[in-house]
C-alpha cells in the first residue's frame, strides 16, 4: 500500500493538472508551512501544499473536469445561482506531526502522536462580488504511506537538524475521507478612486470524516494597495491556501503590483481531529483534548505581473496538554503563485 497509496494520489493531480492546463489556464501555487518560526519541531511540524485554482468559468461543465463532474458540481446546493461565476480547485498535501520529545525512540505516552498525512483534495465553488460557496472533498492516507518520514528525514540531514528517532510509532496507515464546506462574505470595503484599499470578509464553514469533524467561523481585514476582489482568508488550519484566494486573479491579464497586509482570526469546535485522536478503525496512541482551537493570522501578500507570493505567521492554541505546558503553537508559511 505504501507505494500504491502515494503513487494514486500522484497520478491523481498529475490528471487535474493536465486536464487544466489543456483548458484555460489557470493559476498555480506552492506553500510550505515549518515551525522554524518557534524554533521547535513539534505539534504541527511542517506541511507541504501543491495547489490549482481554474480560471472563472460561467458554467462547472466549461471547467477542467470531465463532463459528467462538470453537470455534478453544478446541482450542488448553494451553488447553482444565476449571475455566479464558477471555478474549481484542486490541491495535494502531505502534513507531518511530532510530539515535543523527538530525540527519544520510545513512546510518549503524554503527548501527540508522530503522524503524516497525504491528501488530495477537489473543490467545487461558485461566487459573487460577495459571496463565495465551497465544496471540498478530501482523500488521502494517514501512516507510513504518507512518507512523511522520508521527507521529514530528508529536510533535516539536508539543514542539519538532528532526525526525529520515534517514528517507529507513528500512526498506521488508515485511509482518508472527508467532506467540507466554507461560506465567505465579503462584508465591508473601502475604495478610493475606484481602487479597493481595504476590505472585511466573515467565513463559516464546517467538515466531517475521519480526517477531521469540526465547525469553524472567522474574520479577516485585509489593508493595502489594489486589495484583489476576491474572498482569500487564511485556511482553517493548515491547507487550501488557494480556494477564493487565486480565483479571480487568475481572470484577469498580467498586472501591476499590488500588496497588502491580511490580519485574521478564527475559531473551531472539534470534533475528532486524527492528529489527536489517532486512527479511526484500530487502537492507536491518541490524547485526551479540548473540543476547541483559536488562531490568529498575519501575512504579507504581493503580486508583480503574473506571479504572487506571501508570508505568513500563524499562532494556534494548542487543545491538549503538552508536557512543557505551552499552550500557543506558532508556525510560518511562505507561499509562491504563478498564472497562466
Amino acid at each position: 500500500m505504501h507505494h500504491r497509496a502515494h503513487l494514486a494520489l500522484a497520478l491523481a493531480l498529475a490528471c487535474a493538472g493536465a486536464g487544466a492546463a489543456e483548458d484555460r489556464g489557470g493559476t498555480a501555487s506552492l506553500a510550505y508551512d515549518n515551525d522554524f518560526i518557534a524554533d521547535s519541531d513539534d505539534g504541527y511540524s511542517g506541511g507541504i501544499h501543491l495547489g490549482y485554482v481554474s480560471r472563472d468559468v460561467a458554467s462547472f461543465e466549461d471547467a477542467p473536469v470531465p463532463d459528467a463532474i462538470g453537470r455534478a458540481f453544478a446541482r450542488l446546493p448553494l451553488v447553482d445561482r444565476a449571475g455566479r461565476r464558477c471555478f474549481v480547485a484542486y490541491g495535494l498535501s502531505q502534513l507531518t506531526y511530532t510530539p515535543e520529545d523527538t530525540a527519544s525512540d520510545a513512546l510518549v505516552v503524554d503527548d501527540i502522536p508522530y503522524s503524516g498525512l497525504l491528501l488530495f483534495s477537489t473543490t467545487a465553488a461558485a461566487h459573487d462580488a460577495t459571496h463565495l460557496d465551497a465544496f471540498t472533498l478530501i482523500v488521502g492516507v494517514v501512516g507510513p504511506s504518507s512518507l512523511a518520514q522520508e521527507v521529514q528525514d530528508g529536510l533535516h540531514r539536508a539543514t542539519g537538524s538532528d532526525l526525529a528517532r520515534g517514528w517507529d510509532h507513528q500512526l498506521a496507515d488508515e485511509p482518508i475521507l472527508d467532506a467540507r464546506y466554507e461560506h465567505r462574505w465579503r462584508a465591508y470595503e473601502v475604495a478610493i478612486r475606484g481602487r479597493t484599499c481595504a476590505d472585511a470578509i466573515v467565513s463559516g464553514g464546517a467538515e466531517v470524516g475521519n480526517l477531521a469533524t469540526r465547525a469553524t467561523i472567522g474574520l479577516g481585514v485585509r489593508i493595502g494597495l489594489d486589495v484583489p476582489q476576491d474572498t482569500f482568508v487564511p485556511p482553517p488550519l493548515h491547507g487550501q491556501e488557494s480556494v477564493g484566494a487565486l480565483s479571480r486573479a487568475a481572470e484577469a491579464p498580467a498586472r501591476r503590483w499590488t500588496i497588502h497586509l491580511a490580519l485574521g482570526i478564527d475559531a473551531s469546535l472539534v470534533g475528532n481531529l486524527i492528529q489527536l485522536d489517532g486512527n479511526t478503525f484500530r487502537d492507536s496512541h491518541r490524547v485526551d483534548h479540548e473540543h476547541w482551537i483559536a488562531r490568529g493570522h498575519a501575512g504579507l501578500h504581493a503580486r508583480v505581473g503574473r506571479a504572487a507570493v506571501s508570508l505568513a505567521l500563524v499562532q494556534a492554541s494548542v487543545p491538549w496538554d503538552r508536557p512543557d505546558g505551552e499552550r500557543w503553537e506558532r508556525y510560518g508559511r511562505a507561499m509562491v503563485g504563478w498564472d497562466w
